[in-house]
């Protein structure tokens, strides 16, 4: 993220916090990492029995980096961060 001048900040986010950003529509993407999946947009939040939509962006943080990181897998972008491991 920061390679593309993402801005990064890592704290602990509480759902009060996410449930506040979504009422008044400042949270604007939301993603989700895993090895297995690698980064895949999350399109709607739901707590308790109210569910919140998050529109799809154009120009997503999400789809960049999974990109990047796909880029890295497939050998087309140079693995900076030694993440890869072969067998």
């Amino acid at each position: 993220a920061k390679e593309n001048n993402i801005e990064v900040e890592e704290r602990r986010i509480s759902v009060e916090e996410i449930l506040e950003a979504l009422q008044n529509e400042s949270l604007k993407e939301a993603f989700g990492v895993g090895t297995a999946v690698t980064i895949n947009s999350i399109n709607s939040i739901t707590f308790r029995d109210k569910k919140f939509t998050i529109a799809p962006l154009s120009n997503s943080y999400a789809q960049l980096l999974k990109e990047n990181l796909q880029g890295i897998q497939y050998g087309k972008l140079k693995d900076e961060h030694q993440w890869l491991m072969y067998l």
